[in-house]
């Protein structure tokens, strides 16, 4: 999957780009949070992303915690640079039953958010599901905008859903948010 993210065909899409537009604008307080384990949020120009679910371009060693740029295909024969242990690194990326990363700082920016944006989820898997049960319960006075291609169970705790594809509905989004 990782070698499959070097294609020439696989690059951001407009939903992507627009949101590293809207970060650009927005950067001393914006927090892009995905579930999503591939780069296309980096190669958009996003700059402060958080992926939960990790990454296929990190691999760390489940010995020492020590983590590495993951270029190349490591093997149950990879020997860790750092504690010279073998076949104890992996790729950086949350399997079932693994805590999602990064939960204390998304909570935090939570408590904080001016808006929360969902962006293509169901909302109906955990502990990502919760992140609008949470801000309801202690950020109330957050705006909650929604984009998805049909309504979810949680489509009446926004205040606004937009729906259709990411693509579309969020580059008009963002155009229109930055003219105001």
């Amino acid at each position: 999957r990782r070698k499959a993210l070097a294609k020439p065909n696989i690059k951001p899409n407009e939903a992507h780009l627009n949101l590293a537009k809207f970060e650009k604008n927005h950067s001393d307080d914006f927090l892009l949070v995905t579930q999503n384990i591939d780069d296309l949020h980096e190669k958009a120009g996003s700059k402060n992303v958080l992926h939960m679910h990790g990454t296929l371009n990190e691999g760390f060693c489940m010995n020492c915690n020590f983590f590495f740029k993951l270029d190349f295909d490591i093997t149950s024969s990879y020997v860790c640079k750092n504690c010279r242990k073998i076949g104890q690194s992996r790729v950086d990326v949350v399997w079932f039953g693994e805590q999602p990363k990064h939960l204390e700082k998304i909570y935090s920016f939570l408590n904080k958010a001016d808006m929360f944006i969902s962006i293509g989820t169901s909302n109906n898997v955990y502990p990502a599901a919760g992140f609008i049960d949470y801000i309801t319960q202690f950020n109330p006075k957050a705006k909650l905008v929604e984009f998805n291609i049909e309504k979810t169970a949680k489509s009446s705790l926004f205040e606004k859903t937009y729906l259709g594809p990411a693509s579309e509905t969020v580059p008009k989004f963002v155009n229109s948010f930055l003219e105001h």
